[in-house]
């Protein structure tokens, strides 16, 4: 199935690489709002320019390699009243497993190709040594990001099964989490930092591996070993949101189309 999608997009050669182009433009302005803004500031919260544009490539770089396995759970409400998830219940897979690679985008590569940039200048600005407690500091956030990501757009698509049409609700915490993400924790205020450690943890599995990577004081009183906690809190989201998803296929009803 994506073997099919990338030969549709490059039958049109010349459009694909445009809208590529685009896509990079728009995604970087972005990281032009964060220049402009250390151009004013020396630092925000004690982290500097280089330490947030860490912050915004790691979080770029994840929504990107989620919006390429499960962009499509958001346009399930309209799914589900054209009666096409009918033909996708009666598949020899898992419908999660058949709708995901339909998510297959390669303009997503613009956002994912910026991230790696961004996270590759701050570690060569910053001096970031590649030690083994390094790296597994930068995967345990990255992939725990990740799952999130997806966790979301499978809640925004679960609750499609009820009311039939999209929910702005988790969009807010999918890419205004990405924006939440591009500055440190301690800049928000106490009830925002309760709602994105605890019960959306964006903020959880990016915010304390990246405080330990960089050598930061203030963990929100939370012990250093939070930061490798992230993938389990991740996949515990993650399993919350299946169980979710389960029951409002259960409880979905065909349109009879």
């Amino acid at each position: 199935m994506i073997e099919a999608k990338i030969k549709g997009k490059m039958s049109y050669q010349k459009s694909y690489i445009l809208e590529l182009l685009g896509y990079f433009v728009v995604t970087g302005i972005d990281f032009a709002a964060i220049y402009f803004l250390f151009e004013s500031f020396p630092a925000v919260k004690g982290w500097s320019l280089w330490e947030i544009v860490y912050l915004y490539g790691l979080g770029s770089s994840a929504l990107a390699i989620a919006q390429l396995s499960g962009e499509v759970l958001e346009d399930m409400s309209l799914i589900i009243r054209n009666g096409e998830f009918d033909q996708v219940l009666i598949k020899p897979i898992s419908p999660l497993l058949f709708l995901m690679p339909q998510s297959f985008r390669l303009d997503r590569f613009a956002r994912l190709a910026q991230g790696v940039l961004a996270s590759g200048f701050s570690f060569y600005y910053l001096n970031i040594i590649f030690s083994w407690t390094n790296v597994a500091l930068f995967l345990c956030s990255f992939f725990s990001l990740i799952i999130i990501f997806i966790s979301l757009f499978l809640a925004n698509a679960a609750t499609s099964f009820w009311t039939i049409q999209s929910s702005e609700v988790f969009n807010a915490f999918t890419y205004g989490g990405v924006e939440m993400s591009k500055f440190p924790l301690t800049i928000y205020k106490r009830w925002m930092q309760v709602l994105f450690l605890f019960f959306i943890p964006i903020g959880f599995v990016i915010f304390f591996p990246t405080s330990i990577l960089f050598e930061k004081e203030n963990l929100l009183n939370f012990p250093k070993f939070s930061a490798f906690l992230s993938p389990f809190i991740a996949i515990a989201f993650f399993g919350v949101i299946w169980v979710y998803w389960r029951v409002g296929i259960r409880h979905y009803q065909s349109t009879g189309s």
